[in-house]
């Protein structure tokens, strides 16, 4: 278990700084991991989740994925 957690950490460094706040509540967020290789991002504030995804990389876009729309009311 503590390989695994190392290597959670040492992934969080590599992408440090590449994660966007939380569409939310603009809080930072932290790269999770289960004991398989599928991956996702959560708000440390409020606990929002990105989906889960096969590989770091691919959680990290749908995360930073932002839809830009505009209300008409």
């Amino acid at each position: 278990m503590r390989n695994l957690e190392r290597y959670n950490r040492r992934v969080e460094k590599m992408f440090a700084g590449k994660l966007r706040g939380c569409p939310f509540c603009n809080s930072s967020a932290r790269i999770k991991r289960t004991h398989t290789k599928y991956w996702w991002v959560e708000c440390e504030n409020c606990g929002s989740q990105s989906g889960s995804r096969y590989g770091v990389k691919r959680a990290v876009e749908l995360w930073n994925q932002r839809t830009n729309f505009v209300l008409y009311v």
